[in-house]
């Protein structure tokens, strides 16, 4: 079902105080912009759990983790093909090491790429184990029995489970601190073997420009490596990323704490919002790279549904060109489901917002939103300003109504108060968002 409608158009209506009512529309440029994500089944059977999921790097395919294997699926539906990367059913658990990935016993907790293809797989053993590119599965760290410190050996510490990411020189891992004191991300350089504390493990709240390891994160729900510029993109909280040892907010949904955390090549993340069961997820949301506001993917927000409404376990992955894979555990066997932004042409003209005098008072003023013809739905929120003073809104971004048109809900009237700004001003401003996976296009009222 089409929910945030795919491009992004901006609409500014600017209202001089005491005026009659008024009305405005923009005319759009012709452009072929994304239209509402695509949803595709990619595996509904085959796997009675699905703990995890990661994207090939070389392939562009999506991994999943099973109770003792690793299985590449290439394909999607009846026609997908499943290739075993690592893990031996009949194998002794820990075995194998030095030799195929496919002959080892594996009892996988966890599962991150590096960009050169490199897997690593943290198991029950407190150990992370790696698969390259011939194949052949190797011991990378833990199993030591030693609380994990700074400067500590590869393998002389024991690991428990966490998530993990990786880029071509740096494994990183959550770990517990232990005595309710939050959570700490340790980074092992892969050249030189040793650990040191990455990010947590500090007394200190978390806040833009708070140095990483100062700071208690009181919980981890999702690490990425950010390719544009190797940063560490952290899901506490909130989402953060760490840039110069210091920590910087990464705009999210509000409810994205806590939550795995993914990123495609041009910088754009993408999170989970957690419903009202613990590790049960019903929204998937795209934080675009341009810092823009975030956008709903799938699932339901208020009155919008974007594709359906779903129930989705902790398990997300990312690929470069922006498909999300997440698995919906509600079906028979769970389901691994492909997230994707398809490409079409979008109606030319823009929406047109009526707005009821009188404005020379605080408010009510009732909003009339009519979607252009042809539009099978226009998701929007109306944001609105006096002067430099926003209007008395909800939390979440100074988002003021959300709610979309469809063709069995043509037009909408809505009732907006502003607040009174401290000093008079001409002018109100009023504008009107419709949704794109990337940066908007500017409209001006004729």
């Amino acid at each position: 079902m089409p929910g945030r409608a795919a491009l992004q158009r901006l609409l500014v209506l600017t209202l001089v105080a005491g005026l009659a009512p008024v009305a405005a529309s923009a005319s759009a440029q012709a452009a072929t912009s994304p239209s509402p994500p695509t949803v595709t089944t990619v595996l509904s059977s085959g796997f009675d759990h699905i703990i995890g999921v990661a994207v090939d790097p070389v392939t562009g395919d999506p991994v999943v983790m099973s109770d003792n294997t690793v299985v590449r699926v290439h394909g999607t539906g009846a026609a997908a093909t499943l290739i075993r990367v690592a893990g031996d059913p009949a194998a002794l658990a820990g075995s194998g090491n030095g030799g195929p990935a496919t002959a080892a016993g594996i009892q996988p907790k966890e599962i991150a790429y590096a960009p050169n293809g490199v897997l690593y797989i943290e198991d029950s053993s407190g150990r992370v184990r790696s698969v390259g590119l011939d194949g052949i599965i190797r011991i990378t760290a833990g199993g030591g029995g030693q609380a994990i410190d700074d400067g500590m050996g590869a393998t002389a510490v024991d690991l428990s489970t966490g998530p993990m990411a990786a880029d071509a020189s740096t494994l990183y891992i959550s770990q517990s601190n232990g005595g309710g004191t939050g959570y700490s991300v340790y980074a092992l350089d892969l050249a030189a073997g040793t650990w040191h504390r990455y990010a947590g493990g500090g007394a200190l709240a978390t806040g833009p420009g708070v140095a990483a390891t100062s700071a208690l994160l009181p919980q981890v729900g999702g690490l990425a490596v950010r390719p544009s510029d190797g940063a560490l993109l952290v899901g506490s909280d909130q989402i953060w990323s760490v840039v110069a040892g210091a920590l910087v907010a990464v705009p999210s949904r509000s409810g994205a704490e806590f939550a795995p955390v993914g990123v495609d090549a041009a910088g754009s993340v993408y999170t989970l919002i957690e419903g009202s069961g613990t590790f049960t997820f019903t929204q998937l949301w795209k934080s675009p790279s341009d810092g823009s506001a975030p956008l709903l993917m799938l699932g339901t927000a208020g009155a919008v549904t974007v594709g359906h409404a779903v129930t989705l376990a902790d398990q997300m992955a990312v690929s470069a060109d922006g498909t999300v894979y997440v698995v919906d555990p509600t079906t028979t066997k769970p389901s691994l489901l492909a997230v994707t932004a398809t490409t079409g042409p979008w109606p030319a003209a823009a929406p047109t917002l009526s707005v009821a005098a009188p404005l020379s008072a605080d408010g009510p003023f009732r909003l009339t939103v009519t979607p252009p013809a042809g539009a099978v739905a226009w998701y929007f929120v109306i944001v609105a300003k006096r002067g430099t003073t926003a209007a008395a809104s909800p939390a979440d971004g100074g988002w003021v109504t959300e709610d979309q048109l469809t063709s069995a809900n043509p037009v909408l009237t809505t009732v907006l108060s502003l607040r009174r700004p401290t000093k008079p001003t001409r002018g109100a401003k009023l504008s009107l968002w419709s949704w794109r996976a990337d940066r908007g296009l500017p409209f001006c009222p004729r």
